[in-house]
């Protein structure tokens, strides 16, 4: 594990290799086969839609752009603390799936550039799911392989396994 981002309810985590049932770990060099690839390319939930060209802007590298992820979203679980209100209104955010729908709530409380940190009561009020989908967005818009990853965490509540979501990204080094 390379990199682990928790401030936000956000992680982050570093896979060096693949291993498909009886073959061999793909190496960086091969990192242009068909699994990369598709790990690379957008799906329906990640894909920016019509606010592609804001992705213009985002840093090149992993850290800048996990820095420009957690500058947007709010996690609900963080709201008392940064003394933001959930309103009637707000839940709704909650309930947003696609990543395009997500820039469209986004820009509508702010419309800076997607690197400009947003003041707490302007970020998108989300869950750890909407950090891991915008996260594979952006990393898959720089050509970095990334992929959702889903489990149940009973850590949160005693007695309740939750759902958990992180994003995973290829490197290639």
């Amino acid at each position: 594990m390379k990199w682990t981002f928790c401030g936000l309810g956000f992680m982050v985590f570093l896979f060096t290799g693949l291993k498909a049932q009886g073959s061999n770990t793909i190496s960086p060099s091969n990192e242009r086969s068909a699994m990369l690839e598709y790990y690379t390319t957008q799906g329906v939930t990640t894909d920016p839609g019509k606010y592609e060209d804001l992705y213009k802007e985002l840093p090149d590298d992993v850290h800048g752009l996990v820095q420009a992820v957690t500058g947007l979203l709010m996690h609900e679980a963080h709201l008392a603390a940064y003394k933001v209100e959930l309103t009637e209104e707000r839940k709704s955010e909650l309930q947003l799936r696609r990543v395009e729908d997500m820039l469209e709530k986004i820009m509508t409380l702010d419309e800076h550039s997607l690197v400009t940190p947003r003041a707490p009561g302007k970020r998108l009020i989300v869950d750890c799911r909407h950090f891991t989908v915008l996260a594979c967005s952006f990393l898959r818009s720089k050509g970095i392989p990334a992929r959702a990853r889903c489990g149940f965490g009973g850590y949160f509540q005693p007695g309740i396994y939750s759902d958990h979501w992180i994003c995973e990204y290829w490197d290639s080094t």
